[in-house]
């Protein structure tokens, strides 16, 4: 089974390959013609729309939603709401149609990290009010208004309501020719033809995403770090439809103009998608490697969190395949999940249980969104399947209690939706 790592920069859960979900990096989809850098949950602090006497001065205004985006950039979703939601009240009383409804975009965008569908989906519904008030909506904010809702739409399993609507945010983005949206929305285009079993339009959209791609000026340093999204982007894509030998070329090309700009976060992304790759080829040392070197640089908490449980879990591969080559060689020989490359010694149990119960106790405290409902899922069918395999080891006394709790964390954060696609 091919898992890839997904999540925002940093956020590098391991996952079954539904690519293109989220921003490998930890910014959204970026807003073109204005900038529209606002998000939060429809809950405003004011009961009532604030009076005159109550309206804060536009800089005023600017600086909450500047308070906001810094906010969600850091995971703090309360505090971004709470900016947001008033920027939102104040817009909407000087009429500042246009940056309401920004604002709105963005709340709606904060909603859909938080893994709360229906309010990303009214707060989307009140900016497309605001635009109703304007006689001609920009286009880079009509084509972040059509991507968002086909991202919600995606996440609603309404496919071909997300086509549609992918498809018009892509004519808005051509518009204005704005290459890194058009890119965005193509691959996510091409992911969801792929899925639908629309292969020629996906590889006519891979075809035109690696020649536009092509034609980026990828030597000022302003430029590289959406340069590397990009690649990215569309090596996750190639992975999805089984290309991993592009997809391996094209992460190691990322993660080169990564270190040239230093970038710590898409360094982190990538080297956790690199040792997913060498994992899933049997070299679990090298995975190791990866995932520790990433879990190191990342700066955000999910990223790590994640990147260090993707090296338990290579580092128990390990133990797996030593103790299933002990038991039984002949299985060994036979099953392509031990074919392991330069096999290390077998990592001390204590030292992996004393790293289980530290994540948990980490994963614990990091704010409720899917990030963090993906990693909950993930370590608990990844403990479930160690539980399996390791009933002689010591290190089942660990990880039978840890089942426990991760399948009440389970309960509590199973009623958020994971979606596939997200820009």
């Amino acid at each position: 089974m091919t898992w890839l790592l997904v999540v925002g920069f940093g956020q590098l859960l391991p996952q079954k390959i539904n690519t293109a979900w989220g921003h490998p990096f930890d910014f959204e989809r970026p807003v073109l013609a204005i900038d529209l850098a606002s998000t939060q949950p429809m809950t405003i602090e004011h009961p009532h729309p604030p009076t005159t006497e109550d309206v804060l001065p536009l800089a005023r205004i600017n600086d909450l939603e500047q308070m906001g985006r810094d906010a969600l950039k850091r995971h703090h979703y309360t505090e971004a709401q709470r900016n947001f939601a008033a920027a939102i009240a104040h817009y909407e009383r000087l009429q500042q149609w246009v940056d309401a409804a920004g604002s709105a975009y963005m709340l709606s965008r904060t909603y859909f990290e938080m893994g709360e569908f229906a309010a990303a989906t009214i707060a989307l519904d009140r900016g497309i009010a605001f635009l109703d008030d304007l006689t001609h909506p920009p286009a880079a904010l009509q084509a972040q208004f059509q991507a968002q809702q086909g991202q919600l739409q995606y996440a609603n399993s309404q496919t071909e309501q997300a086509i549609d609507s992918w498809e018009a945010a892509l004519l808005f983005y051509q518009e204005i020719d704005d290459t890194v949206g058009t890119i965005a929305t193509q691959l996510d285009l091409a992911a969801l033809y792929h899925e639908l079993g629309l292969y020629q339009r996906a590889r006519q959209q891979l075809t035109t995403v690696r020649d536009d791609l092509d034609q980026i000026d990828r030597d000022r340093i302003e430029t590289i770090e959406l340069q590397t999204l990009n690649l990215l982007r569309l090596a996750d894509v190639e992975l999805m439809i089984g290309q991993q030998n592009n997809a391996q070329d094209l992460f190691e090309k990322a993660l080169r103009l990564a270190r040239q700009a230093q970038l710590r976060d898409a360094q982190s992304t990538l080297l956790s998608r690199l040792a997913r790759l060498a994992y899933d080829r049997g070299d679990l040392s090298l995975a190791v490697q990866h995932y520790r070197e990433a879990a190191a640089i990342s700066p955000n908490r999910t990223g790590a969190i994640a990147a260090e449980l993707g090296a338990i879990d290579s580092e128990m591969a390990i133990n797996i395949a030593q103790d299933q080559s002990q038991t039984d060689p002949q299985a060994s020989l036979s099953d392509p999940a031990f074919d392991v490359i330069g096999m290390p010694q077998t990592p001390q149990t204590p030292a992996i249980n004393t790293a289980l119960q530290a994540i948990l106790n980490r994963m614990i405290d990091l704010p409720s969104s899917q990030a963090k409902a993906q990693l909950q899922i993930y370590l608990t069918e990844r403990v479930r399947d160690w539980h399996h395999h390791t009933d002689r080891w010591a290190i089942a006394r660990t990880i039978s209690p840890l089942a426990s709790v991760l399948e009440l964390s389970i309960v509590v954060t199973s009623a958020i939706t994971v979606p596939r696609h997200s820009s």
